[in-house]
């Protein structure tokens, strides 16, 4: 299922003009007027322009297909489109700027800088006219990278932290009122003298496992992290959606990848989702028919997973120790 048809970037004459100290040329001829409004006279104190010269003249300009009129670097998608690249490629940069341009759902904070926002409002999509009448229909969206998955994980752990140091007092406490002698007179009138007989007394009657049980829930059953990540994404994705992932195979190992790559071939048909991935994971790379745009190739180009320079790699490895396979 197909949501998001193309995406446009800012061109390179639009990245010169923004940074061209006041006074400046005239503008490009098919830059938006509002852009005009945008440009300030750049700070020397700030020491980046981030996301603004990432792409800078790595995209050939224009495709056979236009936004307005407009030629600039585009990126066309399919039901699965991956970003592959080594790191600092920009791979992760491009899905966030497209997650933010589509007010995409997502959990955790992603990098950014004070000119982020103007780049993005300079950024263009094209819907899939099936499903949205208007530009103005975003399709329901989310971002799910795996800094999230690392969140859950030691969130659990806290939790289940503070649980065990907790247990660790009940268990002291139980024996306190277990073994210690009731008191001969009580004065009825003192609230908290009768709260604690009632305390012991009610102890009497349970042993240490079912006073702690009473008392306290359990820890959460504390999965691998492969397990535990691959739960996670399954969890978050939705049906009719689009969903970007930011290497989800940072805390998944191979098996764990394998069953993704699986999980999101079945959510494409099944759950009409479409997905759009920033990975060099080979499991995720090699899953058929996936669009693959190359940022690490100059220009930005697609490939196939084959012919990705990590992928080659991974070849030469096992041919060279092919008889230990045999």
């Amino acid at each position: 299922m197909i949501y998001l048809e193309l995406f446009q970037i800012p061109s390179d004459l639009w990245v010169t003009w923004y940074f061209t100290p006041w006074p400046i040329d005239p503008p490009p001829a098919d830059m938006p007027p509002e852009f005009l409004c945008m440009h300030p006279d750049k700070c020397s104190y700030h020491n980046t322009w981030y996301p603004w010269k990432v792409f800078e003249n790595r995209f050939l300009s224009g495709n056979e297909k236009t936004i307005s009129n407009i030629t600039c670097p585009k990126l066309s998608f399919s039901d699965i489109t991956i970003f592959y690249g080594g790191n600092g490629s920009g791979k992760s940069t491009l899905l966030n700027v497209i997650a933010e341009k589509l007010h995409s759902d997502r959990a955790v904070r992603h990098n950014t800088s004070p000119f982020f926002d103007d780049y993005v409002g300079e950024c263009m999509y094209y819907l899939n006219k099936q499903y949205f009448i208007k530009d103005s229909d975003i399709p329901r969206s989310r971002i799910i990278v795996s800094d999230e998955v690392f969140k859950q994980l030691l969130s659990t752990r806290e939790n289940n932290f503070n649980i065990n140091m907790e247990r660790g007092k009940l268990r002291q406490e139980y024996y306190d009122y277990k073994y210690t002698q009731l008191p001969s007179h009580l004065d009825p009138y003192d609230k908290e003298q009768m709260k604690i007989y009632s305390d012991m007394n009610e102890t009497r009657k349970h042993n240490l496992s079912q006073y702690i049980n009473r008392r306290l829930r359990r820890t959460d059953l504390e999965k691998s992290n492969g397990e535990a990540g691959f739960h996670y994404f399954v969890e978050s994705i939705t049906d009719d959606c689009l969903i970007l992932l930011d290497e989800p195979e940072n805390s998944l190992s191979a098996m764990w990848q394998k069953e993704l790559a699986l999980f999101i071939q079945g959510a494409v048909k099944e759950f009409r989702c479409q997905f759009i991935i920033a990975t060099h994971s080979p499991f995720l790379l090699s899953i058929p028919q996936a669009k693959i745009y190359d940022l690490d190739a100059t220009p930005i180009q697609e490939s196939t997973w084959n012919r990705l320079e990590s992928m080659r790699c991974y070849y030469e490895l096992f041919k060279d120790n092919e008889d230990l396979f045999n």
